[in-house]
């Protein structure tokens, strides 16, 4: 294999790897799943790219410039991944799961304030997102018996 097609695959594999991590991102499936099969495949593909390197001894200048912008943009994406609202599911993933018991429960409807919501019980509130027709998520957040604090957090996607 040339210099120049090891280059070029491992440049559009890189790219492929970032923009399905994002697209599978938004879609929502790593919020079943965790992150860590993202930065399990980022890595083998990292580890690929440099024993590739390796393989091809005398890479020119322009070669190692373009693995390694591949391996940070691989590496940028892997770690940004799980903080990013790349869809509404998402951005209320990330507001839910930043509700921690102990917390205020005006900072807690402010984090919330993009959902609706009702108050099932008088120290209960129940927030929900429906990202689509058949899919709504819900978070259940109980308050001290005051209503000053959060006692308890319950999500549950889908």
């Amino acid at each position: 294999m040339t210099r120049r097609r090891l280059t070029f695959g491992y440049a559009v594999v890189a790219v492929a790897l970032a923009a399905g991590l994002l697209f599978l991102d938004g879609a929502g499936v790593f919020i079943y799943f965790s992150y860590v099969p993202v930065a399990v495949l980022v890595l083998a593909v990292v580890l690929g790219g440099v024993f590739a390197a390796g393989k091809v001894a005398r890479l020119r200048r322009i070669d190692v410039m373009i693995f390694g912008v591949m391996t940070l943009l691989l590496a940028a994406v892997a770690l940004a991944c799980p903080f990013l609202p790349t869809s509404q599911r998402k951005a209320f993933f990330l507001a839910a799961t930043s509700l921690k018991p102990g917390m205020s429960s005006g900072e807690a409807r402010r984090r919330m304030a993009a959902f609706p919501f009702f108050e099932s019980e008088p120290n209960s509130v129940t927030f929900l997102n429906r990202s689509d027709r058949d899919t709504v998520d819900v978070v259940v957040v109980d308050l001290t018996s005051d209503g000053a604090k959060v006692a308890d957090v319950a999500y549950s996607p889908d």
